[in-house]
C-alpha cells in the first residue's frame, strides 16, 4: 500500500501516553526504566533524552516510519 498523506494531530501531553518499546527492551522493562528515571530527580530534558532511544516512536522516529509520507 502506498501511503501520500499521514496526519498525526497530537497535544501536549500526548506523547506520555504513547508507548512502543523498541527491539532492545520489553514493555515491562521500559516501565521499570521510566519509574525509576521519574523517581530519581532528572531533569525532564534528560529523562526524555533515554525515553527517545528506547522507543519505536519518539524523538522522530514515527515521523520517519512514515516516510515517504508528507507530514
Amino acid at each position: 500500500m502506498k501511503m501520500t498523506s499521514f496526519f498525526v494531530w497530537i497535544s501536549g501531553g500526548a506523547s506520555a501516553l504513547l508507548c512502543a518499546p523498541s527491539d532492545i527492551i520489553t514493555l515491562a522493562e521500559k516501565q521499570s526504566i521510566n519509574n525509576s528515571l521519574l523517581t530519581s530527580g532528572a531533569p525532564i530534558e534528560k529523562i526524555n533524552l533515554v525515553r527517545k532511544h528506547l522507543s519505536k516512536v519518539k524523538g522522530g522516529k514515527l515521523a520517519a516510519a512514515a516516510y515517504p509520507a508528507k507530514c
